[in-house]
């Protein structure tokens, strides 16, 4: 049928008219399902690409970025450790930490833990690395884009993304205590304090734990005297510090 401007309804029957406007609701309809087509597609897309790029970040991105920065996480927390121990010991000596009793004939009956001294020691030490932890609660990480690739051949190529990494972390720390013999009646004991640190990194809906631990000699002392046989198995007085609330 051939456009007319002076087209009228007038000049059709009733039936025609409805087939008309009929046909007019049908291709709007059609159209307005179209569109809700495309935009359902567009959704489920946009939902494909966002899962692929969560579990790429999740599984690949994130893990080399820790893994790349461990060795700097570990530095890091064992000279906060280090810097925490040695400030605080150097205001302790092996005296205050044990006491060496003697019976009236000079012989060593006993090493006496100075309990409130060993306890302070420790809470001293674990307050100190926590306040540093704080201190230092964000690590900036700068990943070129090539690297979220995936392929070996782009790695390090492309402008770079800055990343924020925060570390969070638990400390706990452990005695040990070891005696050697050096003659006869000549021993020389040697306090370790080892502290321990669970780093949590926190990347955006990402987690992972780095432990990290550091033995430092905190006293020392050579003993004169014959140390009675107890003391000669070191686990007895190691246990005997940790056990300290």
């Amino acid at each position: 049928m051939n456009y007319n401007p002076n087209f009228c309804y007038d000049n059709l029957n009733y039936e025609d008219v409805n087939a008309i406007k009929k046909s007019k609701k049908s291709l709007k309809n059609k159209k307005k399902h179209n569109k809700k087509r495309v935009l359902i597609k567009i959704l489920i897309i946009s939902l494909l690409i966002a899962t692929v790029l969560f579990l790429f970040s999740h599984f690949y991105v994130y893990p080399q970025i820790v893994e790349s920065n461990k060795s700097r996480i570990k530095n890091y927390s064992v000279d906060i450790i280090n810097s925490a121990v040695n400030q605080t010991i150097i205001n302790n000596d092996y005296d205050d930490l044990i006491s060496i009793v003697k019976d009236d004939n000079g012989n060593i009956t006993l090493l006496q833990i100075n309990s409130k001294n060993v306890n302070k020691l420790n809470n001293d030490v674990m307050t100190l690395v926590q306040s540093k932890l704080a201190e230092k609660d964000v690590l900036n990480y700068s990943l070129p884009i090539g690297s979220f690739s995936g392929i070996p051949a782009l790695n390090g190529v492309g402008p770079s993304v800055n990343l924020k990494i925060l570390p969070v972390g638990s400390v706990s720390t452990q005695y040990n205590s070891q005696i050697a013999s050096l003659s006869i009646n000549q021993s020389y004991h040697k306090i370790y304090i080892t502290i321990n640190i669970s780093i949590c990194i926190f990347l955006p809906l990402y987690t992972q734990n780095i432990d990290v631990s550091s033995q430092i000699l905190v006293a020392e002392n050579l003993i004169v005297g014959k140390i009675p046989s107890t003391y000669l198995n070191t686990d007895n007085l190691t246990n005997a510090l940790n056990l300290i609330p």
